[in-house]
């Protein structure tokens, strides 16, 4: 059985919801406190690794990462039937929040292509002149024409400390279809649209750093 609820009435209610267990390339499974499987996600990045840069743009960057709703910001996989109602599977879950892998996949990206000499966490010792600031929102699987799409939105803004000011913002409401009507499905398909935000993120922070250094 699914019940729907009002994700502004979540608080305070029980977290219900269906599904089968399903194993994928991003799930483990657990026994959970009933007894029964639990099966854990985790957002992964499925795009290709870029090619080193031959030296990096800048000398630091500081990466934050806000989570925009509590759909981003929870280890439960919600899914929706109707506009602005949720429920949540109940025997799958996040291994790690939405929120906190968006981070460390951007940054292997960054890492990959060199794209500054040093990267760090906000509140991290870096001396660092630029900070990315990521906001993560609508993190859900959309069951509206089974098997459903997976849709997360993505703001990013780049911004220069030295002037205390935004420099440059990108707003990217990305999805991507399921290949099931499940928990796994939806794994799948919010990992394929993050991936493929990054894909866009990645040249738009290069070229606003070549732009802000050209100006300089």
């Amino acid at each position: 059985m699914n019940v729907l609820i009002d994700l502004g009435r979540r608080r305070g209610l029980a977290l219900l919801g269906s599904t089968g267990l399903w194993l994928s390339l991003s799930g483990c499974v657990s026994v959970g406190q009933s007894g029964g499987l639990q099966v854990h996600h985790r957002l992964h990045d499925v795009g290709p690794t870029p090619q080193r840069l031959p030296k990096p743009l800048v000398s630091a960057l500081l990466i934050q990462v806000l989570p925009g709703d509590a759909l981003a910001d929870s280890h439960t996989m919600a899914y929706t039937r109707a506009p602005q109602q949720f429920a949540f599977y109940q025997q799958s879950q996040w291994l790690e929040r939405p929120s906190r892998m968006v981070a460390s996949l951007l940054t292997r990206r960054l890492e990959a292509r060199g794209l500054a000499a040093a990267l760090g966490r906000m509140g991290e010792p870096l001396q660092a002149d630029w900070l990315l600031s990521l906001s993560l929102e609508d993190v859900h699987h959309d069951f509206t024409s089974p098997p459903g799409l997976g849709r997360l939105s993505l703001r990013a803004d780049l911004l220069d400390r030295r002037q205390r000011q935004r420099q440059a913002q990108l707003r990217l409401p990305l999805q991507a279809a399921a290949t099931s009507a499940d928990a796994a499905g939806a794994a799948q398909a919010l990992s394929l649209a993050l991936s493929q935000g990054l894909d866009q993120l990645l040249p738009w922070l290069e070229s606003e750093l070549r732009r802000a250094s050209a100006a300089s």
